[in-house]
């Protein structure tokens, strides 16, 4: 595969960015472009990045860091990208409100070999409004983003990059940053290192900074996993059966855990949520489920089934459920090498 000259390359982004960051752009735009981003990124690369070498992931004490192939593939998630993006542009313009006369400083962690939440920025910011800092634990995802980064020749929109572990990183020599970026998780924030990154980075994070997504909330309930006539998806206020809310990760909802701030480097213990089963609940919701919606930023919200973040989590089925006779569930979020929520089951007394 030959690689792109840096001209072709960056009318190529240039081009893909106008159409990515284009809110009326119609879903079917979206998904050609982003296999085209896709397509663009691995011509620099000059290599095949869906070779198993590069399928490889990466063990952590917080979670796994996926491999530079399914780093790269999130791409294609044509909703979650863009709806990244419209909210990252967002909290630039808010930041430029509260931040004027300065570049606004993102720290993107977790980048992967793509960097898929700058590139089309370059095509919209000048250097003097935005710069970022760029963390990677892969060192082949870093060494493929060092090459586009040169391709692309943008340079000069990067503070710095370093391969580390960003949920343990000395995050001191990359202050100020007025907004903290990452993207590692999957639905119901289960195995990927978010949480971890989030609020070990947030201590770091300049005051009246924001952290993008500004919220990834989880919400317990039953799902109706049947199709309308058309053999689509039902819409979600008739497949979900939503009970309450059993986490929130953003400022004011980790504030809500541990208001002191000053707190938030140490190791976390989060509250056990307790929901309470109805009494009856309709056959037609088979499973109890966490439901995950992201705020990237003010209106730019990933809701149910817009993106493979956003799919429910199955925890167990409404049958289960029945057959022991539950009258409650306890969720505890869990912060180890394969993150998510724990679950004890309270049967009712006989």
């Amino acid at each position: 595969m030959m690689t792109m000259q840096p001209a072709a390359a960056k009318h190529e982004l240039q081009r893909i960015s106008s159409i990515l960051l284009n809110p009326a752009s119609p879903h079917g735009a979206l998904f050609t472009v982003c296999n085209d981003m896709f397509q663009l990124l691995e011509k620099i690369l000059a290599l095949e990045l869906a070779s198993p070498d590069h399928r490889e992931d990466v063990a952590l004490d917080s979670g796994r860091a996926i491999g530079p192939f399914w780093a790269a593939m999130c791409i294609r998630d044509f909703m979650r990208t863009q709806t990244y993006l419209l909210g990252l542009i967002s909290a630039v313009q808010a930041c430029q409100k509260k931040f004027p006369n300065q570049p606004i400083h993102v720290l993107y962690a977790g980048t992967g070999p793509f960097a898929t939440l700058a590139l089309p920025l370059t095509t919209c910011f000048s250097p003097e409004e935005i710069q970022f800092t760029m963390l990677e634990i892969n060192p082949s995802s870093l060494s493929y983003l060092e090459k586009i980064i040169e391709t692309l020749e943008i340079n000069h929109y990067i503070r710095d990059l370093k391969c580390c572990d960003a949920t343990t990183v000395d995050a001191t020599p990359f202050q100020p940053y007025q907004i903290l970026l990452s993207e590692t998780m999957q639905n119901g924030l289960q195995n990927e290192p978010q949480v971890a990154i989030t609020t070990h980075l947030l201590q770091y994070l300049e005051p009246d900074g924001l952290l993008v997504p500004e919220q990834i909330l989880l919400q317990a309930g039953f799902l109706n996993t049947s199709f309308d006539e058309q053999g689509n998806f039902l819409p979600e206020e008739q497949a979900c059966y939503l009970l309450q809310e059993v986490f929130d990760l953003s400022i004011p909802g980790l504030k809500k855990i541990e208001p002191d701030a000053n707190q938030w480097a140490a190791p976390w213990i989060f509250p056990v949520v307790t929901i309470q089963i109805p009494e009856t609940i309709d056959e037609k919701f088979t499973n109890f489920s966490l439901f995950t919606t992201i705020r990237v930023h003010g209106q730019h919200v990933l809701k149910f089934l817009e993106s493979g973040l956003t799919q429910p989590s199955v925890l167990l089925s409404t049958y289960r459920i029945r057959e022991r006779n539950v009258q409650k569930i306890e969720l505890q979020y869990q912060q180890s090498n394969k993150p998510g929520f724990s679950l004890n089951v309270v049967e009712k007394q006989p």
